[in-house]
């Protein structure tokens, strides 16, 4: 596993953590530019943090590019935290497609979010 994911993730404060038994763990330290105001974290945090989560778990699975075709989030709790774990896992794939779950939690263990995504499957060698 690397320290350092992305750019998307140096500019989100996301973090990797050690995989839970194949299942992914993203944390996000959450900051001002994270905030829809001073009391609301924006909703995009959550839709970035579950399909990169989700996606990560499923193109680990599948080994290959993982792109998304469809995400539902649900938001249950977007009052400001200080930290957010995501943790995501593969579901089901077929030739060319995969779906994923990912469950976002307060530092309490709290879900405070969740969301299922599908993602069109590219293969390395097409790259």
């Amino acid at each position: 596993m690397e320290d350092r994911h992305s750019l998307l993730f140096d500019y989100l404060d996301f973090k990797r953590e050690p995989d839970e038994n194949g299942t992914i763990v993203i944390r996000s330290v959450l900051k001002e530019k994270h905030l829809l105001d001073e009391e609301n974290i924006a909703t995009g945090v959550f839709q970035i943090l579950l399909d990169t989560a989700i996606g990560t778990a499923v193109s680990e699975k599948a080994r290959c590019f993982a792109v998304t075709l469809k995400l539902h989030t649900n938001i249950f709790d977007s009052a400001k935290k200080d930290i957010l774990f995501c943790r995501a896992k593969f579901l089901h794939s077929t030739a060319k497609s995969a779906y994923g779950e990912g469950k976002i939690l307060d530092a309490s263990g709290r879900m405070i979010a969740n969301g299922q995504a599908s993602f069109k499957l590219i293969s390395y060698k097409n790259m």
